[in-house]
C-alpha cells in the first residue's frame, strides 16, 4: 500500500507541475524562445604512472572517461531535456596506465554498460525549477566539496526542485541509492524484510539559503532512509518540515548549515558545518551511548584577477560521520554504484568519509592558454571505515593515531582555443607508507555543434 500511495502522490504531484507550466506558458504574453540544440562530443585520453588509486572514490576523483557525448535541447534554459553518455573503462580495471578500455579475454572492449550518467527532463514552474532524472547535484559554499550532495559522486537518480521567493532559496531533493551488496560493504543482515536487493534506499534534502549584498546563509538536514518492508511515510519526502522532530523514524539524518561572506572583492571566506548526532547528556539531559558526531568544512578564496588565484580549504569529520545503527546497515552515508563487475561503493557525504582531517591549498596562474594549478594536500585518517564500525563511541579509535597520505604536485595545461588541450601532472605522495613520485598526462580533443 506503501509504495502504490508513494507512486501516486509523485505521479499526481508531476502532472499538476506539468498542467501549472503550460497554464502559464498559454497566459504569457511575452514572446516565446526559440529552442536551442547542443551536441558535444569529447575524447579523453590519459596516461598515469605509479599514482595510488587504492579505492572507488579515488578513481571517481582521478580517471577520466574515454568519450562523453552530451545533447541538449532547452528553451530559455529552463524547459527541455537534457542527456549524457559516456564511454568508461571497467572500474576493477585500476592497474592499466591508459584509461582506454582495452581487450581482455571474453570482451573485446572492456567498457562500462553503464554509460547514462545524465538523463533530465528540466521544467518550470512559474519562478521554480524541476529536474527529473539522473543528475549531478552541489549544495554547499565550496565550489568542489561538501558536507552534504557533492558534484564528486558520479551522480544522484533525483528529482531536484528549486523554490525562490525573493531572496530565499528553498531547495528540496528526493532521490534514491542503489541497493546492491557493493565493495566494499556489509556480510551480511538477518532482519526480516531488510536486505541487499530488497529495499529502497532514499536520499533526501531540504535546505533553505538566502542572500544578502555580501554574505550568503543556508541551512538544512538530510536523511538516508531504508526500513523494513520499505515501511515509508509521505512525511519522508515533504520539503518544509522538520524530521527530527516528526514521528517520522527511523532515519539516518543529519543538520547542516553554512555561512560564506565576501571580504573584499575578490576575497571569500566560507564554513559549513554539520551535526549527524549531538550528545545530550552534554546537557544534562538522558541520551544514548553515541557521542556528538560533527563534521566541518571551512575555507577562503582569493582571486587577484583572472589569471591569479588561491584556495585554502580545512576539513574534519568524526569518526562515527554518516554511519548508523548497525541493525540498520543500508541507513548509512554509503554510495552505491552498479558496474559490469558487481558494485562499488565509496562516502555519500564529504569528500573523504569519517574519521578525517585534511588541509589543502590549492591555486591556478594562467599564462595565455597555459594554465598552472599547484596543489599541497594533508590527509589524516582514523582506523574506521563506514562498513565494519560500530555505531557507539569508542575510547580506542579516539585515542588511536591517524594514517597520514599526502601530496603534493602541480598540472600544467595548455589549451589550443576550444578543439583540443593537453596537460602533465607530476606529483609526489608521501606520508605514514613512505613516499613516491607519480606522473599522469592528459589529451582532449571536443567538438561542438548549437543550432
Amino acid at each position: 500500500m506503501s509504495h502504490t500511495l508513494l507512486k501516486a502522490s509523485l505521479a499526481s504531484l508531476l502532472t499538476l507541475m506539468a498542467l501549472n507550466a503550460v497554464a502559464q506558458s498559454e497566459g504569457s504574453t511575452a514572446p516565446s524562445v526559440e529552442p536551442r540544440l547542443v551536441i558535444s562530443l569529447e575524447t579523453l585520453l590519459q596516461y598515469r604512472y605509479n599514482v595510488p588509486r587504492n579505492s572507488f572514490a579515488d578513481q571517481v576523483r582521478l580517471e577520466d572517461p574515454f568519450g562523453v557525448l552530451t545533447m541538449e535541447l532547452t528553451q530559455d534554459e529552463r524547459l527541455g531535456f537534457r542527456v549524457q553518455a559516456t564511454v568508461q573503462r571497467e572500474w576493477p580495471d585500476s592497474e592499466s596506465v591508459l584509461n582506454i578500455p582495452g581487450p581482455v579475454d571474453g570482451n573485446p572492449v572492456r567498457f562500462e554498460n553503464n554509460l547514462v550518467t545524465e538523463g533530465v527532463l528540466l521544467l518550470p514552474i512559474g519562478p521554480a525549477q524541476l529536474t527529473f532524472g539522473r543528475q549531478k547535484i552541489h549544495i554547499g559554499p565550496d565550489a568542489t566539496d561538501s558536507l552534504t550532495a557533492s558534484q564528486l559522486i558520479p551522480y544522484y537518480d533525483a528529482i531536484l526542485l528549486e523554490v525562490p521567493v525573493g531572496s530565499l532559496l528553498m531547495t528540496s531533493v528526493t532521490s534514491t541509492i542503489e541497493n546492491r551488496r557493493a565493495s566494499p560493504d556489509a556480510t551480511s543482515m538477518t532482519r526480516d524484510g531488510y536486505a541487499f536487493g530488497e529495499n529502497i534506499i532514499f536520499y533526501n534534502i531540504h535546505y533553505f539559503s538566502y542572500e544578502w549584498e555580501r554574505v550568503r546563509a543556508g541551512i538544512g538536514s538530510q536523511v538516508v532512509l531504508a526500513r523494513p518492508h520499505n515501511n515509508f511515510q509521505l512525511g519522508d519526502f515533504f520539503p518544509v518540515f522538520s524530521w527530527h522532530n516528526a514521528e517520522v523514524e527511523p532515519f539516518n539524518m543529519s543538520l547542516v548549515a553554512d555561512a560564506s561572506v565576501s571580504l573584499f572583492p575578490g576575497l571569500e571566506a566560507y564554513l559549513q558545518i554539520g551535526y549527524d548526532d549531538i550528545d545530550a547528556e552534554t546537557f544534562g539531559f538522558n541520551d544514548s551511548a553515541v557521542p556528538t558526531i560533527d563534521a566541518y568544512l571551512g575555507g577562503v578564496s582569493y582571486a587577484l584577477n583572472k589569471e591569479i588565484s588561491a584556495r585554502l580549504q580545512i576539513g574534519y569529520t568524526h569518526y562515527l560521520w554518516g554511519m548508523f545503527d548497525d541493525d540498520e546497515f543500508l541507513a548509512r552515508a554509503i554510495y552505491r554504484w552498479y558496474g559490469d563487475a558487481g558494485s562499488e561503493s565509496m562516502p555519500l557525504k564529504g569528500p573523504w568519509g569519517p574519521g578525517a582531517l585534511w588541509f589543502q591549498i590549492d591555486g591556478e596562474l594562467l599564462f595565455g592558454d597555459l594554465l598552472i594549478e599547484p596543489e599541497v594536500r594533508f590527509l589524516g585518517t582514523k582506523p574506521v571505515d563506514l562498513y565494519s564500525t560500530s555505531y557507539r563511541k569508542s575510547q580506542s579509535v579516539e585515542d588511536a593515531s591517524r594514517t597520514w597520505a599526502n601530496f603534493a604536485g602541480a598540472e600544467a595545461t595548455y589549451r589550443f582555443g576550444e578543439l583540443a588541450a593537453v596537460s602533465v601532472r607530476p606529483g609526489f605522495w608521501f606520508g605514514s607508507d613512505g613516499a613516491s613520485f607519480g606522473l599522469e598526462a592528459h589529451a582532449r580533443f571536443s567538438v561542438r555543434y548549437e543550432g
